[in-house]
């Protein structure tokens, strides 16, 4: 169930790759209110070793938001006084999620199957969108990421209790 769970997750959130990866492939820059930042990664190793003020420490964050497999398109993501948040509006809501669901789930045994419910909809949004069915909205993504990232969180949760209690059956009987 927690296989099938992570795999449902893994799809709605990254999403088809193929689908971005000529649109990432084109994108040179993102309008970020009134300037234009390089997104590639070339060049910026140099600037980012000082880190001496925030707009070296924003091109650090959105490099490790690419690197973590978002796609960062800028009409997907909120802004911030006119900074584009490292990832997309649905990558925050997993974020977050996972920041609830990972105490949630350490305090209260919540199941695999409201979990694996929770990621669905994710998924079901994602499908929605991309079949064309119905245009999802940022705050839609917000939600269902956030209720993906709390099922993705519980499922490691559990996952982890699981391997846990075989370690302690096999020292047991041992």
């Amino acid at each position: 169930m927690a296989r099938v769970a992570a795999g449902i997750y893994f799809l709605a959130c990254r999403g088809l790759y193929a689908d971005f990866a000529e649109w990432r492939a084109n994108q040179k820059h993102v309008h970020t209110g009134s300037a234009l930042i390089a997104t590639t990664s070339s060049g910026l190793r140099g600037t980012m070793n000082g880190r001496k003020n925030f707009y070296s420490l924003w091109l650090h964050l959105m490099e490790i938001g690419a690197a973590a497999g978002c796609h960062q398109r800028p009409e997907r993501s909120f802004f911030f006084h006119g900074w584009q948040f490292p990832v997309c509006a649905r990558c925050t809501g997993v974020l977050l999620g996972q920041l609830l669901g990972f105490p949630a789930a350490v305090v209260k045994n919540i199941s695999c199957s409201v979990a694996a419910i929770c990621c669905e909809s994710t998924l079901l949004d994602w499908l929605l969108q991309y079949a064309g069915v119905k245009k999802s909205t940022n705050t839609r993504r917000l939600i269902t990421g956030v209720l993906g990232g709390f099922g993705l969180a519980v499922i490691y949760v559990n996952a982890v209790r699981g391997i846990v209690r075989k370690i302690k059956r096999g020292v047991e009987k041992a």
